[in-house]
């Protein structure tokens, strides 16, 4: 078995450190976090009360709530406040019923965990149980005034920290920028190594193709929640009418690089299993294979220029070129054998779909 490309090593050693596309927007949400809290904590100091007692319930229900957006911030906080108060019920009434207190801690975490499975309260809900817990540990004394205090002031901070987003809320249009760049370079990596075994004088073996299939799923998820987590950052978000020109071309280009996904993905698993050593008859022969690698790594250069949002013609124009290379081949090879040539014409109208797609980034 060939040892691994350096780019497959390359790429385990990215994949092992935060994605560099959401440090921006991670800094912001930390900044947003820590001044909710703070924010928050200061709030709770004049009010007396039960606030005395609890001052810590406000900065808690800032830091749950802060999320990666505005509406996912209310979202989230609407959702969690809701299951702080079922919770923090749910420990009252079983403090009430006098029981020793294992047996209690039995009952809450159980009925919690029960709670956890039903759709309306399934956002958030392992704060039930841990809400049940706290009040049955911590408010044993005073289970009525510290289910009060959880509630209100745990309330208090989403409030606060929902303001807080509103006033400094991310926007993932630089992150999402780089995502994609990162995209069409593992798509690029993975089409270059497809054109790399094709590349050599015999058939590669399925030891051998093993190191130049590429795991393309946790990067298309990756691009297809920030696509996801960009249109939500722009709901509620007074930054968004700035970048809303540039948010829309790059959520277009986002979806074509999408789309390329499973074309890539359908190339590969069609010629690490159709164009090996161990195969009686080939997808393509030693006249294809080499017209078929230079097809690949024209693709490559075009995904990578597309998703770094660079002018496409001229990496249209030689993928074209090298498409129309190999479909005259292929032409030929049908006139002058009674091989099986069906493997080879779905590369052709696979590269041919990832061309139109791309180009409709344009």
């Amino acid at each position: 078995m060939s040892a691994a490309p350096p780019r497959a090593l390359r790429r385990r050693l990215r994949d092992a450190l935060p994605h560099p596309g959401w440090r921006g927007p991670v800094l912001l949400r930390a900044v947003d976090a820590a001044l909710a809290a703070s924010i928050a904590w200061l709030l709770v100091q004049p009010l007396g009360g039960l606030s005395d007692r609890y001052p810590y319930l406000a900065p808690l229900g800032a830091v749950i709530t802060v999320s990666e957006s505005v509406a996912a911030s209310a979202r989230e906080g609407a959702a969690v406040i809701r299951n702080l108060v079922l919770g923090a019920l749910l420990g009252t009434a079983v403090l009430q019923a006098g029981l020793p207190m294992t047996l209690a801690l039995a009952v809450v975490i159980g009925v919690g965990t029960l709670l956890q499975g039903f759709r309306p309260v399934a956002r958030g809900s392992s704060w039930i149980s841990y809400s049940a817990v706290f009040v049955l540990v911590v408010g044993s004394e005073d289970p009525l005034g510290y289910g009060l205090a959880y509630a209100g002031l745990t309330s208090l901070g989403a409030l606060v920290a929902l303001g807080v987003m509103t006033a400094l809320p991310p926007l993932l249009v630089g992150s999402g920028s780089q995502v994609i760049a990162e995209a069409g370079d593992v798509l690029g990596g993975q089409l270059d190594d497809l054109a790399e075994g094709l590349a050599h004088d015999e058939a590669l073996t399925e030891d051998e193709w093993l190191p130049r299939r590429h795991a393309l799923a946790p990067e298309w998820r990756h691009l297809s929640d920030t696509v996801q987590a960009a249109a939500l950052a722009r709901r509620g978000n007074w930054r968004a009418a700035w970048w809303s020109s540039r948010a829309e071309q790059q959520e277009r280009l986002a979806h074509l690089v999408e789309g390329t996904f499973p074309l890539v993905q359908h190339l590969v698993l069609l010629l690490t299993h159709d164009e090996r050593a161990d195969r009686t008859s080939l997808a393509l022969g030693p006249e294809l294979r080499p017209v078929t690698a230079t097809v690949l790594r024209a693709w490559a250069d075009l995904v990578r220029v597309a998703t770094r949002g660079d002018d496409l013609g001229e990496a249209t124009a030689h993928l074209s070129s090298c498409l129309d290379q190999l479909a005259e081949r292929l032409r030929t090879a049908r006139r002058s054998t009674d091989a099986d040539t069906f493997t080879a014409g779905a590369v052709v109208s696979t590269v041919r779909r990832g061309l139109d797609l791309l180009t409709g980034a344009a």
